[in-house]
């Protein structure tokens, strides 16, 4: 799941990404979410205990979005987090994570 969120804080965004990880019980699942907050953008990836099991890392998944909306993100394990300059570049940025989470699913 792939979404560009508003109307939320930088807070809420990662709150909202675990209660969805939380809440899907099909697994493999990756949610990524994208958030426009005072002129900056924040992303937000989440993955399933299954995919982290199998070695996939939540980061690996937005490192390149990271990158597009001119930031740099981090985080270990299921859930990471990235910022950046850029928020024109967030529609680009959650493509960019979609293509990366379909190619960890794939790869795994």
């Amino acid at each position: 799941m792939t979404e560009l969120v508003t109307e939320i804080s930088a807070a809420e965004l990662h709150q909202l990404a675990l209660e969805v990880i939380d809440k899907t019980h099909s697994v493999p699942t990756v949610v990524i979410l994208g958030l426009e907050h005072d002129g900056k953008a924040m992303l937000v990836a989440t993955i399933s205990p299954d995919l982290l099991a199998s070695g996939v890392q939540a980061a690996q998944i937005i490192t390149r979005a990271a990158k597009a909306v001119g930031g740099g993100g981090g985080g270990t394990g299921g859930v990471a987090s990235a910022g950046g300059r850029h928020p024109q570049a967030l529609a680009h940025a959650l493509q960019l994570a979609a293509d990366d989470a379909s190619s960890a699913l794939t790869g795994r």
